[in-house]
C-alpha cells in the first residue's frame, strides 16, 4: 500500500515538473518574451519522446517475432508432425532435441535484447 502511495506521489511530481518545463518563457529573436505552453504545434518535447518510442517498439516486435517464432513452429511440428508420423527414429529425436536447444537459446537472446532495449 505504501508503495502505491509513493508511486502516485512520484507521478504527480513528475507531471508537475513536466508541465513547468513546457510552460517556460522563451525569448524570440526580436527580444519579445513569449510563453510556450503545451498547445504548441507538435514540435515540443512530446514529439521527441514519440520519435524515440516508435523505433524501440518496432525493434521489440521484430526481436520477439524472430526469437519466439521458431519455438512456436517447433511446437506445431511436435504436435502435428511427430505425433502422426512417429516412427521412433533416433535421428529425428536428436534433431528435435537440437532444435529445442536452439529455440531455448533464442528465448535467452530475446530476454537479453529486451533488457537492452528497455534500459537503453
Amino acid at each position: 500500500m505504501r508503495a502505491l502511495q509513493q508511486s502516485r506521489r512520484l507521478q504527480s511530481e513528475c507531471r508537475a515538473s513536466c508541465s513547468r518545463t513546457q510552460s517556460t518563457n522563451t525569448v524570440t529573436s526580436t527580444g519579445a518574451r513569449t510563453a510556450t505552453g503545451s498547445g504548441n504545434s507538435g514540435t515540443g518535447s512530446g514529439n521527441n519522446g514519440q520519435q524515440r518510442i516508435t523505433p524501440t517498439l518496432v525493434a521489440l516486435i521484430v526481436v520477439f517475432t524472430v526469437c519466439v517464432g521458431p519455438s512456436g513452429l517447433l511446437d506445431f511440428f511436435r504436435e502435428h508432425v511427430l505425433q502422426t508420423g512417429a516412427d521412433g527414429s533416433r535421428d529425428m529425436f536428436y534433431a528435435y532435441q537440437t532444435a529445442t536447444v536452439v529455440t531455448n537459446c533464442l528465448f535467452l537472446v530475446n530476454f537479453a535484447v529486451n533488457f537492452i532495449l528497455y534500459c537503453g
